[in-house]
């Protein structure tokens, strides 16, 4: 019952002005997962006094979640979100989502979950690559081209500098 319910809730909720509606389920989506991305990190990182046993689960962040598995899968789709904007927006508003995107793909590897790291691996990669084929403009494909590579050097480097440590 309660899925039904949720499905005809957002079926009315969307059925007028619905591409405005589904922009602010996005942004809100997206401030969600800034949030318990935020509780996650701090919880690791034992930012808040106790929070590491609150925000925590066998050394793994898992932020307001109940499990880190569960956890990082919520922080995938807007990752994915972000990711978009940062390769199709303006400087201004690629550079809020490209921060958004570092600190929720970054709650996501600190969630030590193999399966979310391979969902935001292959569907990002599936995202640019459709979004090459489907862009207007040669000097788009090129942008995206060229942030996914700039992208891919940078988490690179991330992981090399995460391995370094004990």
């Amino acid at each position: 019952w309660y899925m039904a319910v949720t499905v005809i809730f957002f079926a009315m909720v969307i059925s007028e002005d619905t591409e405005a509606r589904l922009d602010m389920l996005r942004r809100g989506l997206i401030v969600g997962a800034l949030i318990a991305s935020g509780a996650g990190i701090a919880g690791y990182f034992n930012l808040i006094p106790g929070g590491r046993d609150l925000l925590t689960l066998y050394d793994r962040a898992r932020g307001t979640y109940k499990d880190p598995n569960v956890y990082a899968a919520f922080l995938v789709l807007p990752a994915l979100f972000t990711l978009q904007s940062v390769v199709s927006d303006r400087f201004g508003k690629a550079f809020r989502n490209a921060i958004a995107f570092g600190i929720i793909s970054l709650a996501i590897l600190l969630a030590f979950s193999r399966a979310a790291w391979g969902m935001l691996i292959i569907t990002s990669a599936a995202m640019l690559v459709l979004m090459v084929l489907t862009s207007r403009s040669p000097s788009q494909r090129s942008r995206i081209i060229v942030i996914a590579l700039v992208t891919m050097v940078l988490a690179a480097m991330l992981v090399a500098v995460l391995l370094s440590f004990d």
